[in-house]
């Protein structure tokens, strides 16, 4: 197959796969469709990949499962911001898939800076590779000796003398008969029935999907890959490695690694009481709020400055033998140990926060944060000694899929719902339930929230089942306009469960106007 050919067969499929987009896409909201897509396109770009005889790397495949985990992800978590995760995460699984199909060189094992650029890269690609493989196409279709279609070039030309004359047979047929009439007219009535404005936005929709999808595939398939320079062996010394233009020493690195080892190591060993010493310690000198806000942003601040300030001085400073190598990456291990001292810290400080005052998105968010912080941290270590090429780049990659994966297994929302609810019942904490902030949740937490209706004592005065009877009533409406005005393939699992179960949830006093004046702490 040549690159006209190749250009057409691209050009005909993305035309296909708009209008099955445009299906799927308009004018239905996200579930189902978004991994049935996914899949789908996937599936097309790897079959023309084959049918052009273009070499896969099958090394970079394994990007695939996490893309179309994520995809799936968008029908199963119905959150707003995990709808939004899911589709970033996707996307940009997406432009790395078709960036590395063809290419020799391994995602696992590519620089930070092709991670970071690759969806910028494809997106910029996108603004005119389409025209270009228009282009190849018509030229195709231009420079083909038509003469030579056979039988197809009859039927496109019979195709063409017969509408014509049907028409002209069908006007005349009509006049005389008044059935045959309305019957004929009935086939085009929904042409002169309808706007033509109806039209506009599916095909509008299925134009910006063939695009994209016409894009990916050129990005894929034509797009020009530099061969990969065979790498030099990896070493500590400097006779192997590729020198900067600004370099230090050995001596003038200890120094400042030194330094920063003994400043971290006396924090941490002064203060040690004060970092994990608890409520205690808290009553003396901060409240709660102080205590936790200090202990997360100034400690992961110095996290996050520790990556940066150990992969600069890994770049820069020279090692001309085995024992400089020694005492750098020691050095490196120490402060990485002392900073993983202050992210438990951190860590603990927040978990007291979230027992005081209950468990919010920002507070959860941030919670998982330190865990894949710190697993940033380990991969930086194996980077300083040089465990294979470029592995902290890879730990970026596998600490951003494992951040967003983490949240879809915790079904976040949930989590919130449920341990804001054990923190209530609990009888050593005396946490004030905010069940107005229960009631912005999204429908993942029904699972919490139903459980918890039910563990109430059914009164008159308990207004907490009013609330979540409102809520439930909010969200079963949701749910039924959802499925009612959309098909099958674009629910959420979240919206189903909370329709197939016979279940009776409603506000008990319903001359409350509860659900009007209910507004939740939404702080930090």
């Amino acid at each position: 197959m040549n690159r006209k050919q190749l250009a057409l067969v691209m050009f005909l499929v993305s035309i296909v796969m708009g209008l099955i987009g445009g299906g799927l896409f308009y004018p239905y909201i996200l579930g189902f469709n978004v991994p049935i897509y996914m899949t789908l396109a996937t599936g097309i770009i790897l079959l023309v990949a084959r049918l052009s005889h273009e070499k896969v790397n099958r090394r970079n495949l394994w990007v695939i499962v996490p893309m179309l985990f994520f995809a799936l992800m968008v029908a199963v978590r119905a959150a707003p911001m995990m709808i939004a995760l899911n589709l970033m995460a996707t996307v940009g699984l997406g432009t790395l898939f078709v960036r590395y199909l063809r290419s020799q060189q391994a995602i696992d094992t590519a620089p930070l800076s092709d991670h970071i650029f690759t969806p910028l890269d494809v997106g910029l690609y996108s603004i005119y590779a389409p025209f270009v493989e228009v282009g190849h196409s018509l030229s195709f279709v231009r420079e083909r000796n038509w003469k030579d279609a056979g039988n197809l070039g009859a039927v496109l030309r019979g195709l063409l003398f017969a509408v014509p004359v049907l028409l002209v047979f069908g006007v005349l047929l009509g006049s005389a008969d008044e059935v045959f009439a309305n019957s004929f007219d009935g086939l085009f009535d929904w042409l002169f029935s309808a706007n033509i404005f109806d039209f506009f936005d599916p095909l509008m929709i299925a134009g910006i999907i063939g695009w994209l999808m016409l894009s990916a595939l050129s990005y894929a398939l034509t797009r020009r890959i530099p061969e990969l320079e065979e790498l030099p062996e990896e070493s500590d010394t400097d006779l192997k490695k590729q020198r900067p233009s600004f370099r230090i020493g050995i001596i003038e690195a200890t120094m400042v690694l030194g330094s920063v080892a003994l400043l971290f190591g006396f924090f941490v060993l002064i203060q040690f009481t004060y970092l994990f010493g608890g409520q205690a310690n808290i009553a003396e000198t901060l409240n709660y709020s102080q205590y936790a806000r200090r202990g997360f942003f100034e400690l992961v601040a110095v996290a996050v400055l520790v990556l940066g300030m150990i992969l600069f001085f890994d770049h820069i400073t020279l090692r001309r033998d085995n024992r400089q190598g020694i005492l750098f990456r020691g050095l490196a291990i120490v402060i990485v140990g002392l900073t993983m001292v202050m992210l438990i810290s951190a860590w603990r400080r927040m978990e007291l926060y979230e027992l005081a005052y209950g468990f919010t998105y920002l507070r959860v968010l941030t919670h998982v944060f330190m865990f894949w912080l710190a697993v940033l941290l380990v991969f930086s270590i194996l980077d300083v000694m040089r465990v294979r090429t470029n592995i902290f780049a890879l730990g970026v990659l596998l600490s951003c899929i494992g951040y967003i994966a983490t949240l879809n297994v915790m079904n976040i929302d949930n989590y919130i719902a449920e341990r804001n609810i054990q923190a209530y019942f609990a009888e050593e904490t005396e946490v004030e339930l905010d069940i107005c902030y229960l009631r912005t949740l999204s429908i993942d937490a029904f699972p919490a929230l139903y459980n918890f209706y039910y563990q109430l004592p059914e009164n008159d005065n308990n207004q907490f089942q009013d609330h979540l009877g409102w809520w439930y009533k909010d969200q079963v409406y949701q749910s039924s306009q959802q499925i009612d005005s959309n098909n099958g393939l674009t629910i959420h699992l979240a919206h189903m469960d909370i329709l197939m179960k016979d279940i009776t949830m409603s506000p008990l006093d319903l001359d409350k106007n509860i659900q009007y004046s209910c507004y939740g702490r939404v702080g930090f």
